[in-house]
């Protein structure tokens, strides 16, 4: 035996080291990794004025064009990624003008109908609901194929010319029913 390798004790295969250090490390590295995970949920008041809710995290601002029934329209949406979860509010004005004829439901159904399709999902669920009052709606949709799949969980809300559109999407496997509910139910409108 080469004496660098003298041991004065039984010789253990690596293997079993390997088995010992997993069955130890293991659990700590998850749970080191769920304490990352973890969200640092703070309030967001719309710059506006019209809304607060909790994002975790400080939420980034975009526009976009976005097609609807009612032409085309102006999107603000803002974003916190947190690479296999990110959470946005968006709202969007309907001129009045341009919802003529429509009723809420309409409007609403319109919204989540292109919503639905603009992601390439499948509704899994389908609620309708009031927020303050106001005629909501509260989806599921279900995004992705083979691996890479996804759930959107999101509420549409109608609040005279005004839609918000509130999403929570992560990967399948960090789906967590507590945290959309705390995203979505932490809405509320403020006085302007």
């Amino acid at each position: 035996m080469n004496p660098a390798h003298k041991t004065d004790g039984p010789i253990v295969p690596v293997t079993t080291i390997g088995k010992a250090v997993s069955r130890l490390f293991l659990p700590c590295l998850l749970l080191l990794l769920a304490a990352c995970q973890s969200l640092s949920w703070q309030p967001f008041s719309a710059p506006d004025g019209s809304f607060e809710l909790l994002m975790p995290g400080i939420p980034i601002m975009q526009t976009q064009k976005t097609a609807t029934a009612f032409g085309e329209l102006e999107q603000t949406i803002y974003m916190t990624d947190m690479g296999p979860q990110a959470f946005f509010i968006g709202y969007t004005e309907v001129d009045e003008a341009a919802r003529a004829g429509f009723t809420d439901q309409e409007i609403l159904d319109d919204f989540v109908g292109r919503s639905v399709t603009g992601v390439g999902g499948e509704v899994i669920d389908f609620t309708a609901a009031k927020v303050e009052g106001y005629p909501a709606r509260d989806v599921r949709v279900a995004v992705g194929e083979g691996r890479e799949t996804g759930v959107i969980t999101a509420r549409f809300i109608l609040v005279e010319n005004r839609v918000y559109q509130l999403a929570a999407i992560v990967a399948d496997r960090l789906v967590d029913e507590e945290v959309n509910a705390r995203f979505l139910d932490s809405f509320t409108l403020l006085d302007e």
